[in-house]
């Protein structure tokens, strides 16, 4: 599981309307409507954080998580 954590956490595996700074910018108001879950802390100002496929279906396309990804 760690694994899949650690290659989730690179912004190339994002959503498209995520995946850089400027596109996390155009798409604020949007990213407001995740369902999001706080698993655990690892250090100061970094968190893990579980965002579901399957509760956030009906975000645009390019906001949406991967199924099964």
């Amino acid at each position: 599981m760690a694994e899949a954590v650690i290659l989730k956490s690179n912004e190339l595996a994002w959503p498209t309307g995520i995946a850089n700074f400027d596109a996390r910018q155009r798409n604020m108001a949007q990213m407001a409507n995740y369902t999001v879950f706080y698993l655990t802390t690892l250090l100061t100002g970094q968190a893990i954080l579980f965002v579901p496929a399957v509760e956030n279906s009906a975000m645009p396309a390019d906001l949406a998580p991967a199924f099964g990804a």
